[in-house]
């Protein structure tokens, strides 16, 4: 029994991933070579990932999903190591009351922060923004003026987690080494460039691929905001394809290549990092 007993404490947990996480996944295979509505249901192989190579809806989607994804990888990780770099010798004061005005969008439901941002980018002159520069812009109904407010927005949410992860890091750095560098002469800058940011070096990897995984799920902003093709993200795109079309297993199969995506570019992320 006492060899079992890692096996019971870890019991709970593997349920759960079974049943969220792994058999949905299996599920979602397999209905990906139906044609199904849930009531009529055929088998068409591989005819639903044919049809995605000549959909031009979800191409549009895949570049839009990758800018996302490229704008989140790179504005949140910079704006938050840059924010705890600035904070990390002030007062533990300072460096709460930043985590905690960072932090506030990472916990805000987002659809309410979709629903706050859609008045500051009302069209009319009723919308926050277009009060402040006295002009009437469309901003959600083109594509440049749409996905780089949602981009925008998308980083802001994600900067308080890596804010806060990035600077526990910078504070988990051994007081040794910087002593020890301070007694050789190095100045501030020096130290956080050469010592600080080095030693953190495994959280910017994880935090960078987290972000990117952050823009593939992309969807409520998208919904909210600026649900058209041209804007669309992989995500909704499957949303619209699934629930207001019906087309269940033309979703699926997008769905999979989503994740196959996802995926792929993780995995070349350490193949680069190697």
């Amino acid at each position: 029994m006492k060899n079992k007993t890692p096996y019971v404490f870890i019991a709970p947990a593997a349920v759960i991933f079974i049943l969220a996480v792994l058999l949905p996944l299996i599920m979602l295979v397999g209905y990906s070579f139906y044609k199904t509505d849930f009531i009529i249901t055929k088998f068409v192989g591989l005819k639903n990932y044919a049809k995605i190579i000549q959909d031009r809806a979800f191409k549009t989607s895949l570049v839009n999903t990758f800018m996302y994804a490229g704008f989140n990888v790179v504005g949140t990780n910079v704006f938050a190591l840059l924010a705890a770099l600035f904070v990390y010798d002030m007062a533990k004061q300072a460096q709460d009351y930043l985590r905690f005005v960072l932090y506030v969008p990472s916990f805000t439901s987002g659809v309410v922060m979709a629903a706050a941002w859609k008045w500051i980018f009302h069209p009319t002159k009723e919308g926050l923004i277009n009060y402040l520069i006295g002009r009437q812009v469309v901003w959600m109904f083109d594509r440049l003026t749409a996905i780089l407010p949602i981009s925008f927005i998308i980083c802001l949410s994600f900067s308080g987690f890596a804010f806060t992860v990035y600077l526990a890091a910078l504070l988990n750095v051994p007081k040794e080494i910087i002593d020890s560098a301070k007694m050789d002469g190095a100045n501030l800058r020096q130290i956080k460039m050469r010592i600080l940011l080095p030693n953190i070096l495994p959280h910017i990897s994880l935090l960078t691929l987290l972000s990117m995984i952050g823009g593939f799920q992309i969807y409520e902003y998208v919904l909210i905001l600026a649900p058209h093709e041209f804007s669309a993200s992989m995500l909704f795109n499957v949303y619209r394809t699934a629930f207001q079309y019906g087309r269940y297993g033309y979703a699926s199969a997008k769905s999979v290549v989503m994740v196959l995506i996802v995926f792929a570019a993780g995995l070349i992320k350490r193949r680069i990092e190697r």
